[in-house]
């Protein structure tokens, strides 16, 4: 990561609690659930493209749903991961030529995101569509909240 990234850490450390979940195989009412019983206060939709076959978790409708329950919304697509390049890994089977991209040409973003997070109340979910953490680049987020000494959730 960036050098100017090392010092973005939060000024509480220790009551700045982040999870990481999905939505594949849930309905909306299941995901606010578990954020609401997890006191998550902000999402951040890792999605590179914020829209899905299920109504319910396209960008507008989640961030309506969100704000009914008193959860603010932030779309951080800049951290997605490109379709063309989810494709290929699925194909191949394959993820480390994927993570090693992710890894070198997304995540110095996350620095970004970490900074705008600051004016949001914690506690941080950050959400994607696969169930799997292996098989989705939320793994690679965390891995990098945990390089930087957070604790991750997964939900």
């Amino acid at each position: 990561m960036r050098k100017s990234c090392k010092n973005l850490i939060f000024a509480k450390k220790s009551v700045i609690v982040f999870f990481a979940t999905y939505y594949e195989r849930r309905s909306i009412d299941q995901l606010l659930t578990l954020l609401i019983s997890s006191d998550v206060k902000t999402l951040v939709d890792t999605r590179e493209n914020p829209f899905s076959k299920k109504a319910e978790f396209e960008m507008h409708n989640l961030f309506l749903k969100l704000k009914e329950s008193g959860i603010s919304y932030i779309c951080a697509k800049d951290l997605g991961c490109p379709r063309p390049l989810r494709i290929a890994a699925v194909k191949s089977g394959c993820y480390k030529e994927l993570w090693a991209w992710y890894d070198r040409f997304v995540l110095p973003r996350l620095c970004t995101l970490l900074s705008v997070l600051k004016s949001y109340k914690p506690n941080y979910a950050f959400l994607c569509l696969e169930k799997d953490r292996n098989r989705c680049h939320r793994s690679r987020i965390v891995y990098a909240l945990m390089v930087k000494g957070y604790e991750i959730t997964e939900l």
